[in-house]
């Protein structure tokens, strides 16, 4: 492999990241880690690249029923879930996601921490590369991406912002399950991006299925199946 100096390693590492703040901290592990070799610095970068935007915006969650990663906020911040959790019969009344694990501390934070990023401005960009760089050796039977393990979309900007992810991870399957009627309802169908399966869910246990919009979904107990 060709030896290249360590200011071409930096000057690799500068062109990626274009933040001196960024290029300073990777200064000293670059050293240590690539010392001359061009390919082991890019390497360095990915990995501080990725520990950033973790520590940034949060850890993806890696959920035993999907066949990868889930990306989720606490349910206290579901707009019409929170309402919904008081009511007897509906199926946020028992919220798998407001007991057990998902109440641990260091769980809840992580979650928090995802809702608090929701806004930066840089979110889009960051939840792209952190999908992308989660999924970049995963098989292919595995590149199936949930939104909203726990909570539900906040805003209409904010499922703009999941669109925008969605379409610059196009070999990532993303899906959402939301309740959120009045949010899906200023969108059309053919306005989803083509790699998500946005359903909307039913409100109680073997209730009725929505019918304003192509995908749905539900909890059964006691008959069939009814979402589509």
């Amino acid at each position: 492999m060709e030896t290249v100096s360590r200011e071409q390693i930096y000057s690799i590492i500068a062109e990626e990241l274009g933040n001196d703040h960024y290029i300073q901290d990777l200064r000293q592990k670059a050293l240590e880690i690539a010392d001359g070799d061009a390919s082991k610095a890019q390497e360095v970068y990915v990995e501080y690249r990725l520990k950033q935007i973790e520590e940034k915006i949060g850890k993806l969650s890696n959920t035993t029923k999907m066949p990868s990663y889930s990306w989720g906020i606490p349910t206290e911040y579901c707009k019409t879930g929170s309402k919904l959790a008081k009511i007897l019969g509906t199926i946020c009344n028992k919220c798998y996601a407001d007991k057990g694990f998902y109440k641990m501390p260091v769980v809840n934070a992580m979650y928090q921490k995802r809702y608090d990023a929701i806004e930066m401005n840089e979110w889009v960009d960051d939840m792209s590369d952190l999908i992308t760089e989660k999924y970049k050796n995963l098989t292919k039977s595995r590149l199936y991406h949930r939104w909203f393990d726990s909570g539900d979309i906040q805003s209409f900007s904010h499922l703009m912002k999941i669109f925008e992810v969605c379409e610059n991870t196009p070999h990532i399957k993303h899906w959402i399950a939301t309740r959120e009627y009045k949010i899906i309802d200023q969108i059309r169908v053919k306005d989803v991006p083509k790699n998500l399966c946005l359903r909307v869910s039913a409100i109680k246990v073997d209730g009725a299925i929505p019918k304003f919009w192509k995908w749905t979904s539900g909890v059964h107990k006691d008959k069939r199946h009814k979402g589509r």
